[in-house]
Formats: structure tokens, C-alpha cells, sequence
């Protein structure tokens, strides 16, 4: 008897945790542990070239501070000659090719050199946020009338 009686106790513990796990209606199913679309995006964005980076690592080539393939990879080979012209220029050293190193190197922040680069950038629109971007003029909306 008490055998029957530790096993109907048994059964109804397990069949009272049951509810636990389950999904109630309208409820939001729990996110994926691993998203290998996502994973494959992120590592193809983050290695594959970059022609900003190819030209940067040309001009660092000819200067004489770039001693490796021109793959437009940031590798730590690129970020030491990054580094390296930045502490001969006197710039803040992150090793990053930001906007003050490109044009110290003579390239514009998409990679083309300053003489291919077009005459008035704040007419093109950029979709990088903070200082990245180049200043936009927005027109005076609240005078219609010309001066």
C-alpha cells in the first residue's frame, strides 16, 4: 500500500510540473539559444574586405609603416601601422582609421583619395550616425519669401 501510495505521489508531481514548461496562449515563445543566419552575417560583415581599408593600408604601404598584403582586412597587422602613423602624426592612439587619421592619410572616410572625392560632400547624404557624418544644412522653413 504505501508503494501504490508513493507512486500516485510520484505521478502527480510530475504531472503538476508539466504546466510549468508549457507555452500559455498569447504567450511570446522564447528566443532561438543560437541564430546561425545571424552568426553567418556577423562574421561575413566583419571579415570580409573593406576598399576603405585597402586604400588605407595602401597609403600606409607606400609611407612605409604597411609591410602586408593590400586585402582591405583590418587585421592586427593593419591596426599596428594604424597605430604606428597615428603616434608619428601626434593623434590620439586607437588604432582605428578614424575620420582625423584618413585625412591625415589624404583618403576621405569611404576610401577614395581627397582628389576623387566630390566637391561638396554635404551634398551627398550619409547613413553613419554621430561625427561620421557630414553636417546637413536644413532650409529655413518659417521664411517662404526670398531676402
Amino acid at each position: 500500500m504505501k508503494r501504490l501510495k508513493a507512486i500516485g505521489l510520484a505521478v502527480m508531481l510530475i504531472g503538476a510540473a508539466a504546466p510549468a514548461f508549457a507555452q500559455l496562449p498569447g504567450e511570446p515563445k522564447a528566443p532561438p539559444m543560437y541564430d546561425p543566419t545571424g552568426d553567418a552575417r556577423h562574421r561575413f560583415e566583419r571579415w570580409s574586405a573593406d576598399a576603405r581599408v585597402r586604400e588605407a593600408q595602401r597609403v600606409l604601404q607606400e609611407r612605409g609603416y604597411y609591410r602586408g598584403p593590400l586585402d582591405g582586412l583590418m587585421t592586427p597587422e593593419t591596426r599596428r601601422a594604424v597605430w604606428n602613423f597615428q603616434m608619428a602624426q601626434g593623434f590620439r592612439l586607437s588604432g582605428r582609421l578614424e575620420p582625423q587619421t584618413m585625412d591625415a592619410l589624404g583618403l576621405t572616410s569611404t576610401g577614395a583619395t581627397a582628389k576623387e572625392a566630390p566637391a561638396h560632400p554635404e551634398s551627398e547624404g550619409s547613413a553613419l550616425p554621430g561625427p561620421f557624418a557630414p553636417p546637413r544644412s536644413i532650409p529655413d522653413r518659417g521664411n517662404s519669401e526670398a531676402p
